[in-house]
């Protein structure tokens, strides 16, 4: 365990076996369940985003940081089929998602994708086993059985006997919680998180992006966080680092 990991609680990251091919160590890449390719993106007159190309692999996680204005939300939006780029694509396992038409990136949106945002977006009228249970419900699942599964996330995520509660009743940081087990419900290939600690203190944020990281490796999803917060970032295997629209640098943690 590095000195690092020992000052911020984490354990080791799980690395890929080592193969030899031809005398050389390599470590082999998991296979991209998201491409993105020469993505461009304006807001009138102005570029926001400028031939952006990367990819994502499954069980990874990924930072996208940035100044204010350079693209790195517009990026994630645009990854994630809530925005139309103007030119390029974005694949999810090969299939092109920027050409679907709206009600079939909804589903896609639905089935495929999870999302955490800054402010959680709990609907403020439904109890916390019902926002976790509503995705299950729009794709098709019983009520009874939606909140049975939506049940199984509560415990591992610190919320057992928060059920009932509605996101007025509870902390910032409970709610949080209660936005990342609705986002994994689903069991989404990708799940995405713009600035998921944002309104949280330094404490609560340690602890949702613990859950987060932790969360998406046991379901297998790769995670792709928008952050400002270098702490935030240091809980991915990579940050990306975007400057007026464009991606400008790239590193891997040790």
């Amino acid at each position: 365990m590095t000195r690092r990991q020992r000052e911020s609680g984490r354990g080791p990251m799980t690395r890929a076996p080592r193969v030899r091919d031809g005398g050389t160590m390599t470590i082999p890449t998991p296979p991209s369940v998201l491409s993105v390719h020469a993505l461009g993106k304006s807001f009138g007159p102005t570029p926001v985003l400028r031939d952006v190309s990367l990819e994502i692999q499954a069980g990874t996680a990924t930072a996208i940081m940035g100044p204010s204005g350079s693209g790195k939300s517009t990026l994630l939006h645009c990854m994630s089929g809530i925005v139309k780029p103007d030119s390029g694509a974005v694949l999810l396992a090969g299939q092109h998602i920027q050409n679907l038409g709206e009600n079939d990136r909804s589903r896609l949106r639905r089935e495929a994708f999870g999302f955490v945002f800054q402010s959680g977006q709990l609907l403020p009228e439904l109890p916390a086993i019902e926002n976790v249970a509503l995705p299950l419900i729009l794709n098709g699942a019983s009520i009874r059985d939606a909140k049975a599964t939506a049940n199984t996330f509560f415990a591992p995520l610190g919320l057992d006997g928060l059920q009932d509660r509605r996101p007025g009743q509870m902390s910032g940081g409970q709610s949080q919680r209660v936005a990342i087990a609705r986002a994994l419900a689903t069991k989404p290939s990708v799940l995405f998180a713009d600035e998921p600690t944002g309104a949280l203190d330094a404490q609560t944020s340690w602890e949702v992006m613990r859950l987060l990281r932790e969360s998406a490796q046991q379901i297998g999803s790769a995670l792709v966080v928008v952050t400002h917060d270098l702490e935030v970032a240091r809980w991915c295997d990579r940050t990306l680092v975007m400057q007026a629209g464009s991606l400008v640098a790239q590193q891997v943690a040790a």
